[in-house]
C-alpha cells in the first residue's frame, strides 16, 4: 500500500466542485457535492495570496 493516499474524499479533477472516494488503493464510483466548508477554504486561502502583478496606472 505504499504510495498511496488514504481513503478519503479528493477533489475529482474532472468535475469542479464535485468530490470522490478514494478507498486506500482504488478510486471509486463514489462522487457527491464538494462540502461548502472546503470551497469556503480555498477561497480564504486564495484571497490571503498576495498579487505579484503591478496595479496598473492611471
Amino acid at each position: 500500500m505504499f504510495g498511496y493516499p488514504p481513503a478519503g474524499w479528493y477533489p475529482d479533477g474532472a468535475t469542479v466542485g464535485v468530490v470522490r472516494w478514494f478507498d486506500g488503493s482504488a478510486w471509486t464510483e463514489h462522487v457527491m457535492p464538494e462540502p461548502l466548508h472546503s470551497r469556503q477554504r480555498a477561497r480564504a486561502l486564495v484571497s490571503t495570496v498576495p498579487s505579484t502583478a503591478e496595479e496598473p496606472t492611471g
